[in-house]
């Protein structure tokens, strides 16, 4: 039976003869996704946030500026909590000179480079139209050229999953060692900016032995490309898990941070995206300490990092024992945020990017995971014929959705799937069109992948229609207005500007945050802890106690509430609160503020007996 790919030649576009070129076609798709990379980049230039590192981002650029500076074992570190390819990729760019706009330049042109990559894969595995109107898609595709804007793995996380799929696709086509070689090494570089792309890992040794078999290769042969897999990931991740070894003293091939992270996504309360272990603390400084502390709060003795990880992973497998019904529940809602068109915030919101760019806003209208992930099941159902030589990809896209449903959601995590999704969505475009224009044509003969009866013709045309259906209810579901949750990043990047000393514009964030979200304890307690600064405790009063209310065991909250008081002139006040903010930040491990606020009682008390 004729595959797809020399059914779309039939088509007076697929002859075009540049489009058999791979180098064009690779220039083609770089020449559209550069320039749109380019012009959101100098659309959003003089906005606050592209000067004011948050969360991740901060931390990121921090310890890449310490390995920059000599320390290249990161040795305060102990065992990486955090993926450590990216902040050292960054710390390469800062040894260079580079800055963050140089930084911002380089990763717009490694996402284009990405979009040239698809285009390849897709002209490998369907034909050139396909491949083009992939990398098309993705060039386009709106959160895309938001993410390579942000200082966050995610750009470098999307160029392995790329070239995972290219190579991926070589081996397909019958590559040899060189090629199981790449796609090892690449799978190991993806898993070190993305550590739960070590699921990957069996899944594609075990199709790999399967594919091998079905083609009557003796064992040996067998397990030599296993081998070379193997020495791929050896190469990239035995570094990490030496370094690991012998500066934390355990060994872990990449992160100690899995069952945490399991944790915060398997939980009686969890919500199917990130929340801190404690609640208001979920800047990134906090997270590994939380993490530690409270497990070892409930061990009653220290731990070292994999211990921690394996306390929490416990308590998950506990709640999941204990509440299967509500697990499941959790793991459908979870299933619905990673297919939803909704770009789940984090430090950085995509959608209050997309109010300061025009560019960012109209792509949005059209380049999304709404419009996407119908177009890549339609791809999925009309590639169904040729599923024996698909199935690593199918695999891939299935282990990549379920190792973000396994933990949380969030935007950046579940975009390691788009480059699958636009892979499957440029074959139905091509595989769209040739089927529309035999319908016009009056031949009910044959799809292009199915057998010449009508009522074959008609089932997959039904099976396409309804999976395309299914998926588009999926994607655009009413869960949550686009904007809504820009309120937290907002008030980081009021925390941020605060901390540069533009209060002002500070005060502006928080007010804009309130305004999206009245009840956001972190804008009440940082707005009100600025005024305070200011002078402004009057102003401040409302704010702090309100973040008191919403937050009554937060230590910081009754801190600026007693700082207030004593601006105020309300001695008695201030002390009961402040003396209630060291009670808290001592039951919550939180010893630096506990000393400090143990010092400030004291000479509080020093100056009255004076």
């Amino acid at each position: 039976m004729k595959d797809s790919m020399s059914a779309s030649k039939k088509l007076s576009w697929e002859r075009s003869s540049w489009l058999q070129s791979s180098t064009v076609l690779f220039v083609a798709v770089v020449a559209i996704a550069l320039p749109a990379r380019l012009l959101y980049l100098w659309q959003v230039a003089d906005q606050p946030f592209m000067a004011t590192l948050l969360s991740d981002s901060r931390a990121y650029w921090q310890w890449a500026g310490n390995i920059a500076s000599g320390d290249w074992a990161s040795r305060d570190l102990g065992t990486f909590y955090q993926a450590p390819l990216y902040p050292y990729f960054l710390a390469l760019v800062r040894s260079l000179g580079g800055d963050l706009g140089a930084l911002r330049l380089l990763q717009a042109l490694l996402g284009a480079l990405s979009c040239g990559l698809v285009a390849l894969a897709g002209r490998r595995l369907f034909s050139p139209m396909a491949g083009l109107a992939a990398g098309g898609l993705l060039a386009l595709y709106a959160p895309a050229i938001f993410f390579d804007g942000l200082i966050q793995k995610t750009s470098l996380a999307l160029f392995w999953m790329v070239l995972l799929l290219y190579f991926l696709a070589k081996v397909v086509q019958g590559g040899g060692r060189r090629s199981v070689l790449s796609l090892g090494i690449t799978l190991g570089l993806l898993i070190l900016v993305r550590e739960n792309a070590l699921l990957l890992v069996p899944v594609i040794a075990l199709w790999l032995a399967m594919e091998s078999r079905s083609k009557e290769a003796l064992p040996p042969r067998i397990w030599q490309r296993l081998g070379w897999l193997g020495v791929g990931l050896l190469l990239t991740l035995s570094p990490v898990a030496a370094r690991n070894l012998i500066v934390g003293g355990e060994l872990a091939l990449t992160t100690s941070q899995a069952g945490p992270n399991f944790y915060i996504g398997n939980n009686p309360r969890a919500n199917g995206t990130y929340a801190p272990l404690r609640p208001g603390r979920s800047d990134t400084p906090f997270e590994r300490r939380d993490a530690e502390l409270l497990a070892e709060q409930a061990m009653g003795r220290s731990l070292s990092a994999g211990e921690v990880s394996g306390y929490w992973f416990r308590r998950s497998l506990r709640f999941m024992k204990e509440q299967p019904a509500a697990w499941l529940r959790l793991m459908a809602w979870k299933t619905v945020l990673t297919f939803h068109r909704h770009e789940l915030t984090d430090a950085d919101d995509f959608y209050l990017y997309r109010e300061k760019s025009s560019w960012l806003n109209s792509l949005a209208f059209f380049f999304n995971l709404g419009w996407l992930l119908p177009l890549a099941a339609g791809g999925v159902v009309l590639s169904w014929p040729r599923r024996q030589q698909l199935l690593p990809f199918y695999l891939v896209l299935a282990t990549s959705a379920g190792a973000v449903i396994l933990f949380y959601v969030f935007a950046r995590y579940r975009f390691v799937l788009v480059p699958g999704l636009a892979l499957f969505a440029g074959f139905a475009c091509v595989e769209g069109v040739s089927l529309g224009r035999k319908l016009l044509a009056g031949q009910r003969g044959r799809s292009p992948n199915a057998d010449k009866s009508p009522s074959l013709f008609t089932a997959v045309s039904l099976a396409t229609a309804l999976a395309v259906a299914v998926s588009a209810a999926v994607a655009n579901a009413p869960i949550q207005p686009p904007g809504a949750d820009s309120a937290m990043p907002l008030s980081n990047l009021g925390a941020a500007l605060a901390g540069q000393g533009r209060y002002e514009e500070a005060i502006e964030a928080y007010r804009d945050a309130l305004d999206r979200q009245p009840d956001l304890m972190e804008a009440h307690l940082n707005l009100g802890g600025t005024l305070v600064f200011l002078g402004q405790p009057r102003k401040a009063l409302p704010h702090l106690q309100e973040a008191r209310r919403l937050a009554p065991k937060d230590p910081e909250a009754a801190h600026l509430l007693g700082r207030a008081y004593l601006a105020l002139g309300k001695r008695s006040e201030g002390l009961s609160h402040l003396q209630r903010a060291q009670d808290l930040a001592e039951a919550g491990g939180d010893e630096a503020l506990a000393q400090q606020l143990h010092q400030l009682l004291d000479d509080l008390v020093d100056g009255r007996n004076r």
